[in-house]
């Protein structure tokens, strides 16, 4: 139950966030919003503003902000297609923008209250960590040379090592050391170069008032959020090279399952959690590809040098097959995610 009630809370904030950004733009650049919606189906609540609809929905797997004109023909001088190229490729990319900056703010306000250590939970045997001399319980401080702040930042340096040794600076039992340890390709990950060491992280999170500083939330929610765009940015450049299989991505039915792993764990990992999925819609919004915000913007970028702009019907037919695309891949990494976890 209480996976389920913490998804339907995350999915409908992270809508929430996204579909508000194009709402905000679309309002300030002048455009009419016809409908402001979080879910899917059926209304459970709406109310009609001076002009705009805003509802729920009982299903909380998607939104939307229905501007006029968006996807019809329309006369009237307030309708998407009324505004500047600018203004629309603007309007466009702020769901994602919005997705952006409301992880930014999470990562700050973890980080100006909490004060965190990242815990090794684990070693796997015969793996490169328990060859190095890694044990349970040590605490990684610095690599190479690099504050840690949290486990995104050592994900990121392993995945950038390519192989190569790192230094882990640790504490145990109240001693500093130094351990020297080269990661290797992980297995089963089909072919894939997805680098490992060997270890389950842990970050521990001592979230109090009394730990305050909003000096180190700012430098550390900046920190943490470029580590996450980071190892967004390096995860599509090895599914786009074939060094990560399509099979190792987490659908639906993952994102589920680990929040409400996440949800158990505590309230700051959970937040860490809807940071993180912000990052990754964000980042996956704005890919070129149809249906996608991304590969709407690049039609605009096009319109925008050469002064011609697509045809409705052929900008339908163009989304309606990227749709199709996606909702196979969604398909296809659901059936995994099921596999997985049962």
């Amino acid at each position: 139950m209480i996976t389920i009630l913490a998804a339907i809370l995350v999915f409908s904030i992270v809508i929430f966030v996204h579909e508000f950004g194009h709402f905000i733009a679309a309002k300030k650049s002048g455009v009419k919003v016809n409908e402001f919606s979080i879910g899917m189906g059926p209304a459970l609540f709406k109310k009609q503003g001076a002009e705009t609809l805003y509802a729920i929905r009982v299903l909380p797997i998607g939104g939307y902000c229905a501007m006029e004109g968006e996807d019809d023909e329309s006369d009237d001088i307030r309708s998407f297609d009324n505004v500047s190229a600018a203004k629309r490729f603007v309007i466009i990319i702020a769901g994602a923008l919005m997705n952006f900056l409301f992880a930014l703010l999470i990562c700050i306000f973890i980080q100006t209250f909490t004060i965190t250590t990242v815990n090794i939970a684990s070693v796997a045997e015969n793996s490169p960590a328990s060859r190095s001399g890694f044990m349970p319980g040590d605490v990684i401080t610095e690599v190479e040379n690099t504050k840690i702040t949290n486990t995104s930042q050592i994900q990121t340096m392993i995945l950038e090592s390519g192989g190569r040794e790192l230094n882990y600076k640790i504490i145990r039992d109240g001693n500093e050391d130094t351990i020297t340890a080269a990661a290797e390709p992980a297995e089963g990950t089909e072919g894939s170069q997805l680098y490992q060491i060997g270890i389950q992280m842990q970050g521990v999170q001592n979230a109090s008032l009394s730990n305050f500083s909003l000096i180190r939330g700012i430098a550390g929610g900046f920190s943490q959020f470029g580590a996450m765009m980071i190892m967004m940015g390096q995860i599509l450049g090895m599914l786009f090279t074939g060094r990560l299989g399509v099979s190792n991505l987490a659908g639906p039915v993952g994102v589920v399952s680990e929040i409400g792993r996440q949800a158990n764990t505590g309230l700051i990992s959970l937040l860490f959690f809807v940071s993180y999925i912000n990052v990754n819609l964000g980042v996956l919004n704005l890919l070129p590809f149809p249906a996608l915000d991304g590969g709407r913007a690049v039609l605009i970028l096009i319109e925008m040098a050469t002064g011609k702009k697509l045809p409705k019907n052929k900008e339908a037919l163009i989304n309606g097959i990227g749709l199709l695309l996606l909702l196979g891949l969604i398909l296809f990494v659901s059936i995994n995610d099921v596999r997985r976890i049962f």
